[in-house]
């Protein structure tokens, strides 16, 4: 039997996934979305879709982490460039067209998308056109389809909460960012890691994009319950992939200028599995997977 879950926003940092797992079910799934770039012609559009089919199925929830458009065609961005961008989304009205664009992608998985984050392209054209991509996008579904979809800032928490079989609860905490930086050419960003782990003591998961890296790694800590009783836990860090290809088959681009290798695409899943503990208590254990389309 499969979970069911609802996202309900408490405020405009946090939202709580209200997780159901009725007996039988050991795993829940939720699908890690970051850097899209759906109107940009390096976007991955078979990929893109084969990975939200696969969510669709397995009625996981898709957190989006921001850069859901490219939107650099505007008339006050200074990274504008012709041909980078579909040929059907020039007009006066761009932006409309942007968000009408992406609403016909996202209107067929309407039921999964949970959250919607805003990436640097996003704040971008906020900032300089005076109008929020995301806020608009999920008004349009929610006006074809009637789901309220939340959508969030360049950061916030996701706190996944689980009522079990045994009719125990029990939570995991999620902060997420967009992200900043190139990366760094040698260390991938993972060099974040511990700066990230020190101002978010709460968090269970920290997930970010923006740099288009994929990697996962884990970090343990020391803690003490209210008991006294020392115990170690563990924080994951997720860095999320995008669905854009900007190096292959070019000779010339920004990326080629700035001698950028070419980085891998994708997803991620982030599974939560129950499992019994040395007490014999119901404990949820958290793992990842990167989502490769071809294999999907």
């Amino acid at each position: 039997m499969i979970p069911s879950w609802k996202a309900e926003p408490v405020n405009q940092v946090c939202t709580i996934v209200s997780v159901n797992m009725p007996s039988g079910a050991r795993q829940f799934r939720a699908l890690l979305l970051a850097d899209a770039h759906l109107d940009s012609k390096c976007h991955l559009e078979r990929d893109h879709k084969k990975i939200l089919d696969a969510a669709k199925e397995a009625n996981a929830p898709i957190i989006k982490l921001g850069d859901t458009f490219d939107a650099m065609q505007g008339p006050y961005d200074k990274r504008a460039a012709k041909g980078s961008t579909r040929t059907d989304l020039d007009g006066q009205d761009y932006f409309d067209r942007l968000v009408n664009a992406a609403a016909d992608v996202y209107q067929p998985y309407a039921e999964q998308l949970a959250y919607v984050g805003m990436g640097n392209h996003e704040t971008s054209v906020l900032k300089h056109s005076g109008t929020n991509l995301t806020t608009r996008l999920c008004q349009e579904l929610k006006h074809r389809t009637g789901r309220v979809i939340v959508p969030g800032g360049y950061r916030g928490w996701v706190r996944w909460q689980f009522t079990l079989r045994d009719s125990c609860r029990r939570s995991k905490n999620m902060y997420w960012c967009h992200g900043a930086g190139g990366g760094g050419e040698m260390s991938f960003g993972v060099l974040k890691v511990k700066r990230r782990a020190a101002y978010t003591p709460d968090a269970d998961i920290v997930v970010s994009g923006h740099i288009h890296e994929d990697w996962n790694l884990r970090i343990a800590r020391y803690r003490l319950t209210h008991q006294g009783h020392e115990v170690r836990d563990e924080q994951l860090h997720i860095s999320v992939p995008s669905l854009k290809d900007s190096s292959t088959g070019k000779a010339l681009s920004w990326e080629h200028e700035k001698e950028m290798p070419p980085k891998v695409s994708g997803a991620y899943w982030l599974t939560f599995t129950a499992s019994r503990g040395e007490r014999d208590e119901t404990n949820i254990v958290t793992n990842c997977q990167r989502i490769i389309a071809d294999e999907l």
